[in-house]
């Protein structure tokens, strides 16, 4: 998202229970950027974006590919109206 709505994210995580919630911030504006300015903000901001999506949720244990607990991750079921 962009630094321009950074505490309406923060505001909307805590009325969310989740106050801790991380994201990554780009420069706003970007409606107006060129293309090449877009692609420089997202390279910025790839390791961020990769930090975020590997790194162990706080405060559960690690699941690894090869040790799963709990029987491994289980299918999600449709609920019976769709």
């Amino acid at each position: 998202m962009t630094d321009r709505f950074v505490e309406t994210a923060r505001a909307v995580a805590e009325l969310n229970g989740i106050p801790d919630y991380p994201f990554v911030v780009i420069p706003h504006p970007i409606a107006s950027d060129s293309d090449a300015e877009l692609r420089a903000k997202a390279e910025a901001s790839i390791d961020g974006i990769v930090a975020l999506l590997t790194r162990e949720p706080a405060g559960r244990p690690a699941l690894h590919p090869h040790r799963r607990s709990g029987g491994g991750a289980r299918p999600l079921a449709a609920a019976p109206d769709l």
